[in-house]
C-alpha cells in the first residue's frame, strides 16, 4: 500500500493516522511541490490530476472522502449504520466548511480584510462546535464521538484538533471557541493523547 501526497499534514494526515492505528505497512510518498508540475498529468498515477491518492491491490484510489471511506472499512473503522455513516460525513463535511474559510482569510493580505473575515468566522465556529458539542454528551463514550469504539469520525476530529486547533493560523480563535464547550474540550484532548506516540514522531510539515 502507498500514499501519496505532499509533504504536508492536510487532506492526507486522517489517512496517515488511521494506518498507523490499524498498525498497517504502507509507504508514505511525499512528493516535492516543485515536483508537481512534472508528474500531475500522470494519470495512471493521477487519475484526477491531484492528490491524495492510494495505491493498494494494483488500484488507485482518488478523492480524499472516498480515501478515508475505503480506509476505514478494511482498518475496522466505518460502522455500517446509516446513522453513524451520516454522523461521519456530517462531521466530515463541517470540518470541510470551517478549513475553506481558514484558507480564505490566509489569502488575504490586507490586515484589515482578515480581521472583518475572522469576526465573520467565529460564529459558524461556534455554531459547528456546539453541535459537535451535543453529539458528543448524548453519546456514551466521552472518547468516542459514535459509540464505543474508533469510527472515521475520530480520526477526522482528531487532525482537524492537532493542526488546526492546537496549532495553525487561526488556532487562537479555534481555541478560545473550545474554550467554552468543556465536552469537545476534553475529547479532543482525550483523542490527541491517545495518538501522542504518532503526532509527536510524524515528520514535521508547515500545515
Amino acid at each position: 500500500m502507498k500514499l501519496t501526497y505532499f509533504n504536508l499534514y492536510g487532506r492526507a494526515e486522517p489517512i496517515r493516522l488511521m494506518l498507523n492505528a490499524s498498525k498497517t505497512e504502507f509507504e508514505d510518498e511525499r512528493i516535492k511541490h516543485t515536483d508537481w508540475p512534472d508528474i500531475k498529468d500522470d494519470k495512471e498515477r493521477f487519475p484526477y490530476g491531484q492528490m491524495p491518492v492510494l495505491q493498494h491491490n494494483g488500484k488507485v484510489y482518488s478523492q480524499s472522502m472516498a480515501i478515508y471511506k475505503y480506509v476505514a472499512n478494511i482498518s475496522g473503522y466505518l460502522p455500517d449504520d446509516a446513522d453513524s455513516q451520516y454522523m461521519i460525513d456530517e462531521a466530515a463535511e463541517s470540518i470541510k466548511d470551517l478549513l475553506t474559510e481558514t484558507f480564505k482569510i490566509a489569502q488575504k493580505t490586507s490586515s484589515e480584510e482578515k480581521k472583518e473575515a475572522i469576526t465573520t468566522l467565529k460564529p459558524k465556529i461556534e455554531t459547528t462546535f456546539e453541535v459537535w458539542e451535543k453529539n458528543l454528551k448524548s453519546n456514551t463514550s466521552k472518547d468516542h464521538y459514535l459509540g464505543d469504539k474508533d469510527s472515521l469520525a475520530d480520526f477526522i476530529l482528531t487532525c482537524f484538533y492537532a493542526d488546526h486547533v492546537k496549532s495553525g493560523p487561526l488556532s487562537e480563535l479555534f481555541q478560545e471557541v473550545v474554550g467554552s464547550c468543556a465536552t469537545l474540550k476534553s475529547y479532543f484532548e482525550s483523542r490527541a493523547d491517545m495518538h501522542k506516540d504518532y503526532f509527536d514522531s510524524r515528520p514535521k510539515a508547515p500545515y
